[in-house]
C-alpha cells in the first residue's frame, strides 16, 4: 500500500511539470501553425497578383474599349479588369485602393525606348501591365518581420492583336 501511495504522490508532483511542458510546447506549435498559415496567405496573394497581371495584359492585347460599366476608355477598362482579377486577396477587387495598376506600351515595329506610360498602345504594339500590392501581415507575432507589410508586384508584357492596321 505504501508503494502505491508513493507512486501517486510522485505522479501528483509531475502534474505541474507536465502542465508547464504542455504550455511551452503548445505555444511553439501554435506559433508555427499560424506562421504556416501566414506564409500560405502571402503565397496566395503573390499568385493572385501574377494572375491579375496576366488577365490585364490579355485584355490589353484585345484592343477592346468597352467593359462592364465602362465605355470608350481602354485604360480604365484594363485597370478594372486587372483589379477584378485580384478578388481573392482580402480587401482587393474592382474598386480597391490596395491594388495599383500601371500600363506602358512600345510602338510597333521598333518597340524601342522610351515607352509610353499609362498608354495601352495600338494595334501590334507591345503592352506591359504592372500590378502592385502590399500584403499586411495578419499574425501579430510576425509583424516584427515586416511592420509596414510585404510589397509585391507582378508584370506581364504582350503584343496587342492586329485589331486595326499595325502601326496606326
Amino acid at each position: 500500500m505504501t508503494a502505491l501511495r508513493g507512486a501517486l504522490r510522485s505522479l501528483a508532483r509531475e502534474g505541474g511539470q507536465t502542465m508547464v511542458e504542455f504550455a511551452l510546447v503548445s505555444t511553439l506549435f501554435m506559433t508555427l501553425a499560424m506562421a504556416i498559415i501566414e506564409f500560405a496567405l502571402i503565397a496566395q496573394a503573390w499568385a493572385t497578383i501574377q494572375h491579375a497581371a496576366m488577365e490585364g495584359a490579355r485584355y490589353a492585347s484585345t484592343g477592346e474599349t468597352d467593359c462592364p460599366g465602362i465605355t470608350g476608355d481602354r485604360v480604365v477598362c484594363i485597370t478594372s479588369v486587372t483589379k477584378t482579377a485580384t478578388t481573392g486577396i482580402p480587401g482587393a477587387g474592382a474598386g480597391s485602393a490596395l491594388i495599383t495598376v500601371g500600363l506602358e506600351s512600345w510602338q510597333y515595329p521598333a518597340y524601342a525606348n522610351p515607352s509610353a506610360a499609362n498608354d495601352p498602345g495600338g494595334a501590334c504594339d507591345a503592352v506591359n501591365v504592372t500590378v502592385s500590392y502590399t500584403h499586411n501581415i495578419v499574425l501579430p507575432l510576425l509583424t516584427f518581420m515586416a511592420p509596414s507589410g510585404i510589397a509585391m508586384s507582378a508584370e506581364r508584357r504582350t503584343l496587342a492583336e492586329p485589331f486595326n492596321t499595325c502601326g496606326s
